[in-house]
């Protein structure tokens, strides 16, 4: 159960609760081609799902790559819709699978190489919809595929993955990378 789902879920019949509405600040790149890359767990994954529906739906769009991670398959939201997407590439995480638990920063992990070309050389643009927890988790696992597949130094790798900028919502924390640096894998 996610934040706002556990939050509503604990609310007594007839409790009033304040909503509101916002003009949201994050958006798909300009350019349909740029690759995006989407990291999200349990039902923050309902935040991205706009964007993946977008996706599907441009032409000639540039890699899509989803890690999505929650405890269960059985827990797992949008099956169908994300088996279906064309040009889209899924990562799955189960915690609690009794045969290959894994977090979502394992596939992130996995992906390392891949996804350091994808932001540095290609300007992907990045999201990771979830707890703090995970945003932390995502970077730690951004800066090891960094030092394992470029030469920056470690302070170097960590300048570029501290240069993000932050859109919180809730608990729910949203991480744009700004793409400054190239970095050539020949």
């Amino acid at each position: 159960i996610g934040t706002n789902s556990w939050y509503l879920n604990n609310l007594n019949l007839n409790d009033k609760v304040n909503i509101f509405i916002t003009k949201s600040s994050i958006r798909l790149p300009k350019d349909p081609r740029t690759p995006i890359i989407m990291i999200g767990i349990g039902s923050g994954i309902s935040l991205l799902r706009s964007f993946w529906q977008e996706r599907s739906h441009q032409t000639n769009p540039g890699e899509t790559l989803m890690f999505y991670g929650c405890d269960s398959k059985a827990d797992s939201l949008y099956s169908d819709e994300l088996d279906d997407i064309p040009n889209f590439e899924l990562f799955r995480s189960y915690m609690h699978d009794p045969l290959n638990p894994q977090f979502i920063q394992y596939q992130v992990t996995l992906q390392g190489k891949r996804l350091v070309d994808l932001l540095m050389n290609q300007n992907a643009s990045i999201y990771v919809c979830g707890h703090t927890h995970l945003g932390h988790a995502v970077k730690r696992s951004l800066l090891a595929s960094l030092r394992r597949y470029t030469d920056l130094h470690y302070k170097q790798a960590e300048s570029y993955i501290n240069d993000i900028q932050f859109f919180f919502l809730n608990y729910f924390v949203y991480y744009l990378f700004k793409y400054t640096w190239k970095y050539d894998f020949s």
